[in-house]
């Protein structure tokens, strides 16, 4: 396939016993860790649309993704940025060792800031060893309740999942239509999660996974045994996350995280505005850092439809606030939620959080040529 500019989609593994992998922009999240599996090593972070996604625009939003139940998002995983300033300066933040603490933290300021500060020209990631082994399970709920008990207390007995993910109702019917597969459509969908470690000591902390799953009711436990079987029961929530895109010719993203006590409150509440409005949403999520993607599928041709849609979008949004959470876990503020990022200030009592940001933007962009006019900024 021909590459424009293949200089932007470079991933060199030259430093890897060192932990560390240096990628162009232009790579794939997926890019760069496909080109670690070679040799025995993994990226953890891994957003949903890894296989799109670029470095630098998981690193301009802070990316998450599944695993970032147990590893965290992008901002824990680089080590030092080549970026352009508005000037046009060529400069580093950041180094290529594991500590570093000269100077204040300018890269941890750059990861997130949505390209609004400067443009990121090259990272230089932390890799990990693969892991021995991965056991997945799947749990089937009769309500949401009960999915929500099983996320919070899987996290609340210590055990630390490689990925807790959560799939709605619409979602597995999604997935089981697009894809033709037969899983379990219930009314509080599906919790999955991935166990991994050495080979002799995963199966103890899966059977942990089981019995909470058991406790909390679930109506149907599925443990795949192998890989093809793995892969079929992960393609529901891959599918799922896309479901209105898939059925409606318009969508509506959502990127919301609340306090893991209150996962079950958010997956209620959201649950509660789709019948409020009578619009299709599918609920997935990173259930175990606490991110929900409430996504929605509306028709923009149909006014009343999509005025639903857009009122149901606000009213997640306050629904995060309200459950002490953030109107954006990892897909960015932009312009469309520079609304709820104020009232969300407004609330915490932050407002002079939100003036220093402006500070900051001035001192790195005084033209305002960098994303002009994004984050409220202006």
């Amino acid at each position: 396939m021909y590459e424009p500019f293949p200089e932007l989609i470079k991933v060199s593994t030259d430093h890897k016993y060192d932990g560390i992998v240096e990628a162009e922009v232009g790579a794939t999240v997926l890019d760069v860790d496909n080109e670690c599996k070679k040799y025995g090593f993994f990226f953890p972070p891994d957003p949903a649309s890894a296989r799109v996604a670029t470095v630098g625009g998981a690193l301009a939003e802070n990316a998450g993704g599944m695993r970032g139940a147990r590893y965290g998002v992008m901002r824990d995983w680089v080590l030092k940025v080549e970026v352009v300033l508005s000037d046009g300066t060529v400069t580093y933040f950041g180094e290529s060792t594991y500590k570093n603490r000269a100077g204040y933290d300018l890269l941890g300021l750059i990861v997130g800031s949505e390209g609004t500060l400067a443009v990121i020209t090259k990272a230089w990631l932390k890799i990990m060893p693969l892991p021995e082994r991965i056991v997945r399970i799947a749990g089937f709920f009769n309500t949401l309740d009960d999915a929500g008990e099983a996320i919070f207390r899987i996290r609340r007995e210590g055990i630390n999942p490689l990925i807790l993910e959560f799939a709605d109702k619409q979602g597995v019917e999604a997935a089981n239509k697009v894809k033709g597969f037969s899983y379990p459509e219930l009314p509080g969908g599906m919790v999955l999660v991935d166990v991994d470690g050495p080979k002799n000591g995963v199966d103890s902390v899966a059977q942990r996974v089981v019995k909470i799953m058991e406790e909390t009711h679930a109506a149907t436990i599925i443990k795949p045994e192998t890989p093809a079987e793995m892969e079929r029961i992960m393609d529901v929530r891959r599918v799922a996350f896309t479901a209105p895109g898939r059925l409606y010719p318009g969508f509506i993203d959502g990127d919301i995280a609340v306090p893991l006590s209150r996962i079950k409150e958010a997956l209620i509440g959201v649950d509660r505005i789709r019948k409020k409005y009578n619009v299709f949403i599918a609920t997935v999520g990173h259930a175990g850092d606490g991110n929900l993607h409430p996504n929605i599928g509306a028709d923009p041709n149909n006014k009343d439809e999509w005025e639903r849609a857009e009122k149901a979008a606000n009213e997640i949004n306050l629904l995060a606030i309200e459950l002490g959470g953030t109107v954006s876990a990892e897909h960015g503020i932009g312009k469309l939620k520079e609304e709820f990022l104020l009232k969300q200030f407004e609330v915490r009592g932050q407002m002079p959080v939100y003036q220093l940001m402006k500070e900051i933007k001035r001192i790195f962009d005084p033209k305002n040529i960098l994303n002009p006019d994004k984050y409220a900024l202006r």
